[in-house]
């Protein structure tokens, strides 16, 4: 068998250090968007090394050395150990699985179908019942109290998830708080990178499995309508056998819920506060729903089709993405020895983290980086850019399912795995209504 452990860092000398204590908010003035981490590329770059989430590591953030980094010929996703913690509670699944384990192809097969436009369709009506139990919760705010956007959008992306993953309600808008599941999967999330499992980590990872169970067993007595991600992990294969053992699918549902929903539960209020925080921004999102929905009819549901045509606020996610990504960082494995850049060597088993915030602030991105500009992702500027310069695009050409595994953030939800593209839809019923007084949300670094 295989021995499969975390990636460590080359040891290089002559490579700046970063190590210690991060920049101070006097060196972040006028710049409201970047975090301490997002400046280390202009103090030290392009390569340097950095202990920040606790465990030192090589970072690269020029545009040239991520695309010698995201060439699939020479370097691969793998573990590092700040993101190995998180096997913990997913083993093997598609975010956590070590480079070469067996279960992360067969997932990745069995999966890719469910992420074509034809799977997503599939998802649409689940995904808008959920958008307008939001909408319909705000409308009842309206002249009698303020909504705690950040916390309904973290409520609205764990039942979307949990709807068009695996045919689970949580019904999260019925509580005050998170609802049960939701409640003990952030819990156990909170634990995670402890030196030694308490019993109460085991109560509440036994309580998610318990779950989980219940519905795999559900899905294969046939008691869920919905054709979602569970019902493709359950195939068989040519011998009649499950493709995916119950572990690993308990594996990839808790992987659904922690790379799909927690990410997404950032971008929102961030992308919301970015709309209103820029009148002009809000002026043209607005213009391009009442566009597509139709201005006269406040109850219009938007269809599958609908969602494409909303190319504006499509930029407008991208943009919020490049100035904020949840994804901090995300971490490649030579496969043979390499050189990167030149003069950056690199043995077969060591691994390099890219540092998402520095490169998306490289001067190809222009002269203000600091500047929300969602026309940087006009289609014909988005189509002639480099990949290598941002993180979305470079994981769409290197995963389905999160191919290079990505650095937490963290913030006041918790830990933040990244996550595939987000689709707009959830953003689309609300783009009319937004004219709340807001609070910048929460974007911060691991302690």
């Amino acid at each position: 068998m295989a021995d499969f452990a975390p990636c460590s860092p080359p040891q290089l000398e002559n490579v700046p250090s970063a190590e210690g204590a991060l920049p101070t908010p006097a060196e972040l003035v006028g710049r409201p968007y970047a975090l301490p981490i997002d400046i280390l590329g202009e103090l030290h770059g392009p390569a340097f090394y950095a202990d920040y989430s606790g465990v030192r590591q090589l970072y690269m953030c020029s545009m040239a050395l991520v695309e010698e980094l995201c060439d699939e010929s020479r370097f691969a996703k793998n573990l590092t150990e700040p993101l190995a913690d998180y096997r913990q509670v997913a083993g093997d699944g598609l975010f956590t699985a070590y480079h070469g384990e067996p279960n992360w192809q067969k997932a990745h097969d069995v999966l890719l179908p469910g992420f074509s436009y034809a799977g997503l369709r599939n998802y649409h009506a689940s995904m808008l019942d959920i958008n307008c139990r939001l909408v319909d919760r705000w409308d009842a705010s309206i002249g009698r109290q303020p909504v705690d956007v950040s916390g309904d959008l973290q409520k609205l992306a764990m039942d979307t998830v949990a709807a068009a993953g695996f045919g689970a309600r949580f019904e999260s808008f019925d509580y005050d708080g998170l609802a049960p599941i939701p409640e003990s999967f952030t819990t156990a999330l909170g634990m995670i990178g402890d030196r030694e499992k308490t019993p109460e980590f085991d109560a509440e990872l036994a309580n998610l499995h318990g779950h989980f169970d219940e519905l795999i067993d559900g899905h294969r007595a046939g008691s869920y309508e919905a054709d979602d991600l569970l019902y493709s992990m359950l195939k068989d294969d040519a011998d009649g056998k499950p493709v995916l053992e119950q572990e690993n699918i308990r594996n990839q549902i808790m992987t659904f819920l922690i790379a799909g929903q927690l990410t997404t539960s950032e971008l929102m209020p961030t992308a919301l506060y970015n709309i209103v925080r820029h009148p002009l921004v809000q002026s043209r999102a607005q213009a391009e729903v009442d566009e597509v929905f139709g201005s006269d009819d406040d109850d219009y549901l938007p269809s599958y089709d609908d969602i494409g045509k909303l190319t504006y606020l499509r930029q407008v996610l991208n943009e919020t993405l490049r100035l904020s990504p949840p994804v901090l960082g995300f971490d490649r494995m030579a496969l043979t020895d390499q050189v990167v850049g030149g003069k950056y060597p690199v043995k077969q088993g060591e691994a390099v983290t890219v540092l998402t915030g520095a490169l998306h602030r490289q001067p190809e991105w222009g002269d203000n980086v600091e500047l929300f500009d969602p026309d940087r992702f006009e289609p014909a500027l988005a189509a002639a850019r480099p990949a290598a310069l941002f993180v979305q695009a470079v994981r769409h050409r290197t995963s389905v399912v999160h191919r290079s595994p990505v650095r937490p953030a963290r913030s006041h939800h918790g830990d933040r795995p990244g996550a595939p593209s987000i689709p707009p839809d959830r953003f689309a019923t609300l783009c009319t209504a937004v004219g709340w007084r807001t609070e910048s949300p929460a974007r911060r670094l691991p302690p």
